[in-house]
């Protein structure tokens, strides 16, 4: 039950995460010019690389933690911990922030004072997963969701602004204003920091997950990469704006994986994870039918990103695949405690995707090719870590539907019209889900109901 209901609270934070998203994801392409919104993007992808500059230190906190209740936790160890990554941050944003003046490179400064918030942020909030305390990292998420929501229907539809500078400063202060609230509630002056040589064990411990984290990064933007140097500002623009679509629906799907490692570390249950497994391939072909929806809004309200389709359509075709690799392969081998051979599997898969990139770009030279590149590396990744996991080998009729719905989605979404396509989608995905899983798919039923009848009870009290 604890990790249903944890699984409700974080989607439930996600889902106006979502909302919020789709809002930004929309509005703000739309009023900017596709040059300034490149530039955007531009600086949220420099951003995601800020994690690497903790050298691992907050991921061995989660991994050191992982499982625990909060009142586990010595307190005066872990504020120590705390300053000594604020510590350590400050000195290396002054380093960058030199650098950045000295290049004259404002996207790079406006990363170098990112770095402090975003870094904190993680502190708090992988404290929070690792524990199992869910209520208080859905309170940030719910936080930050709403101010970063707020400064960006200001700055995009009130005032209007088209200068991409605006823009990522209010990515900064949504960050800062919510490490400030976590800061002045985690301060306790009648807790005094404790420092020992076990810090060093976080970064021994955290760096392998450092590196697997930061393979995951180079793993899901090679493709960026590529077109950041082979194509244009303005082709990057379409690129981001495909992928920051794609990263709408990851909001949810990701909900699942944030709740797991917590969940797995207290048991692995190989029949438990059997059958996730097969919910979230469910959830995974669910997922792609997302495209139908954004494929119409972007052709009605926006066709301006018209040319971005071909290449939404091709990266939504990954999500079963997708749904895996994050909420299962990444959280067991995490749990496993498998840090350095965690970091070679996905360094593998980085390398086979610059492969699998570099041939696309040798032979077709276009956006297309890259996506589909890059769809092939999740289904490599997928196939070869079944073999980590023998529980989790491939079925007669995962192979079927896993091939059926890849076929029948790049079809319908890149052959037929947007609401045909979707029909036809739908009526693929109904056939497949209830001839080859339908045991599980009773299962939903009957838990949804029993969800929708609680709810109602609980309605009735109230009244």
């Amino acid at each position: 039950m604890n990790l249903r209901r944890n699984i409700i609270r974080i989607f439930s934070a996600n889902f106006i995460n979502l909302i919020s998203s789709i809002v930004i994801g929309f509005i703000v392409p739309a009023i900017l010019s596709i040059e300034t919104y490149s530039y955007v993007k531009m600086y949220s992808f420099y951003i995601t690389y800020v994690g690497v500059l903790h050298l691992g230190f907050i991921d061995g906190l989660y991994i050191k933690y992982g499982g625990k209740s909060i009142e586990e936790i010595n307190k005066g160890e872990l504020k120590g911990e705390h300053n000594v990554l604020l510590i350590s941050q400050l000195f290396i944003t002054l380093i960058i922030v030199i650098i950045s003046i000295i290049c004259k490179d404002m996207i790079l400064f406006l990363t170098a004072i990112s770095i402090i918030p975003i870094n904190i942020l993680s502190f708090f909030n992988l404290l929070f997963q690792a524990t199992g305390e869910f209520k208080k990292y859905s309170l940030n998420l719910y936080l930050y969701t709403f101010l970063y929501l707020a400064f960006n229907v200001l700055l995009a539809i009130v005032f209007k602004v088209d200068s991409y500078l605006h823009y990522c400063i209010i990515t900064i202060i949504a960050n800062l204003i919510v490490v400030i609230f976590l800061e002045v509630k985690f301060y306790d002056k009648e807790v005094k920091a404790v420092y020992n040589r076990k810090f060093i064990n976080n970064i021994k411990v955290g760096f392998f997950i450092l590196l697997g984290n930061l393979s995951v990064l180079m793993f899901y933007a090679i493709d960026r990469w590529f077109i950041k140097i082979f194509f244009s500002t303005i082709d990057f623009g379409y690129y981001s704006f495909a992928l920051s679509l794609l990263n709408i629906i990851n909001i949810l799907v990701n909900s699942i994986s944030i709740t797991l490692f917590n969940h797995l570390s207290k048991n692995e249950n190989i029949n438990e994870i059997k059958k996730m497994k097969n919910y979230f391939l469910l959830l995974g072909g669910i997922a792609s039918a997302a495209y139908f929806v954004l494929a119409a809004i972007i052709s009605i309200f926006i066709p301006k990103y018209n040319p971005a389709l071909n290449i939404i359509s091709i990266s939504f075709s990954a999500y079963p695949y997708m749904i895996i690799i994050n909420a299962l392969y990444v959280n067991l081998y995490k749990v496993r405690k498998k840090e350095s051979y965690y970091a070679k599997i996905v360094a593998k898969m980085v390398v086979l995707s610059a492969v699998y990139n570099a041939i696309s770009m040798i032979i077709y030279r276009n956006m297309i090719s890259i996506a589909i590149a890059t769809t092939i590396s999740f289904i490599t990744w997928y196939y070869y870590s079944m073999k980590d996991f023998d529980y989790l080998k491939c079925e007669k009729r995962e192979t079927i539907y896993l091939f059926s719905i890849l076929v029948g989605f790049l079809v319908t979404s890149n052959f037929l019209s947007w609401h045909n396509g979707f029909v036809v989608y739908i009526i693929l995905y109904s056939v497949l889900i209830f001839t080859l899983y339908r045991l599980e798919v009773n299962e939903c039923i009957k838990y949804i109901k029993n969800s929708i009848y609680g709810i109602r009870r609980m309605i009735c009290k109230t009244e």
